[in-house]
Order: C-alpha cells, then structure tokens, then sequence
C-alpha cells in the first residue's frame, strides 16, 4: 500500500484558492463586479473551512470592503469594514488600519451627498427658471415638463410640502389652466390650499389669495356642483340619517 507524503488540501480550501485567483485576475483588469462576485464565492468557503471570525475571513471580507470602494458603493464598503473592524482589538495595528479605512468611506458618503444635492439645487433652479421661460413663451407642454421635474428635484431636496415647492405647484396650475386641463388644475390647487392652510393658516394673505384662485379654476364649481348631486343621491339611497 502507497502512502503520499503530502496531506491532500481540502476542496473548501481548493475552492478557495481558485476564487481568490480570479478575484485578483478580475481586480487587476478593472473588471470589479466579476472581481466581487469571485470573492463572494471565496468568502462562503474561507467561512465553511476557517469560520466566520478567523483571521484568514476577515481578511476576505476586508478585501471586499476595498473593492465595494472600488465600485463606488460606499454604503456597502462601510458596512464591510465596520463588521470586521469588530473584531480586531482596539489599538492594534489591523484595528488602526481598518479604522482609517471606515473614515475614508464615511469621508467619501458625506461629500457624494453633498455633491448630489448641489446637483439637485442647480437642476432644481434650471428646469424652474426653464419652465417660467416656456411659460412666458406659451410653450405650454415645454413648460409643464420642466416644472415637473423641478418639482420632482425639490420635492427629493426638502420634502413634498416645502414652501419652496408651493410656487412650482402653482405654476404647474397656471400651465394646466392654459392647456385647459381643469381637472387636474383643480386637483393640484386643492392639495396646495390644504398645504397653505398648514403652513401659513387661514388670516394669511397667501392663503386667501390661493383660495381665491382656486375659485377661479374653471372646474372648481362643476366640483361643488357634484358635490351636491351626490350626496342628494347617497341620502336617497342609503337614508337621510347617513351623511350628517
């Protein structure tokens, strides 16, 4: 009987060394969702063979964070290195190194929101002075495109009922009116009465001055007329004690 002299490496292991090879053949082509999904592989055998704490994982996991940096998903790559930064000891040189690389991430999240949102605000200005401009020029359709987008810019910047967004809805109104889209002029002031309503109250000039537009509207007495038929059908139908 012949015994080799050398122990044969698991498959966990083999399998191990095949993907870490990719990844860095990956890596070094630029090429870093494969170069990931190459360490995702890798990273479900360091874990079967060494367990999820060893030194040779967290390496594996480490390495993930840098190429998540790579790729610009910064969320991600924190998330990596915060978890293995769990377990190195506080002082030591892997924790020191690890740290440095969680501030560069977090470094790198603050400023690529601050830039979203000088993006969003420079958008946000353009397609608003854009769609006063098609306005102006009674290129209705044009203008009813950019106040949409600039809503839409705004609203992501401070919140669908932001005070910066009421002009814009407003306008949005003027451009329906225009285009004799009552229905959904009156619907688009309705919620920017309610919204003034909450924000200024109603003694507030603003206030009265929309509710007064909105009077205007074309449709805004086939509104109050319907009104009124239905719910004279309703008392009908279900009783004079059900609509109060």
């Amino acid at each position: 009987m012949k015994f080799s002299l050398f122990k044969k490496k698991p498959f966990e292991l083999l399998n191990l060394e095949r993907d870490i090879k990719h990844m860095q053949a990956y890596s070094n082509k630029r090429q870093i969702p494969l170069a990931i999904e190459c360490l995702q592989r890798a990273l479900i055998q360091a874990e079967m063979y060494y367990g999820p704490v060893h030194h040779e994982t967290l390496k594996c996991k480490e390495i993930r964070g840098d190429l998540l940096f790579r790729d610009k998903d910064y969320d991600q790559a924190l998330a990596s290195y915060t978890h293995v930064l769990e377990f190195y000891g506080y002082g030591s040189f892997d924790h020191d190194r690890l740290r440095n690389k969680e501030q560069k991430t977090i470094d790198m999240i603050n400023n690529t929101r601050k830039n979203k949102a000088k993006t969003l605000k420079t958008r946000t200005h353009s397609d608003y002075e854009s769609a006063k401009k098609h306005f102006r020029e009674k290129n209705f359709p044009k203008a009813k495109m950019s106040v949409l987008r600039a809503l839409g810019s705004c609203k992501m910047l401070y919140g669908i009922n932001h005070r910066r967004v009421m002009p814009m809805r407003e306008l949005l109104v003027d451009i329906f009116c225009e285009m004799e889209e009552y229905e959904q002029a009156y619907d688009v002031f309705s919620g920017l009465k309610f919204t003034m309503k909450r924000e200024y109250g109603t003694d507030h000039l603003e206030y009265i001055r929309i509710a007064q537009k909105l009077e205007d509207v074309p449709c805004a007495s086939m509104h109050t007329g319907s009104s009124k038929i239905i719910n004279d059908v309703m008392r009908i139908v279900l009783g004079p004690t059900i609509l109060v």
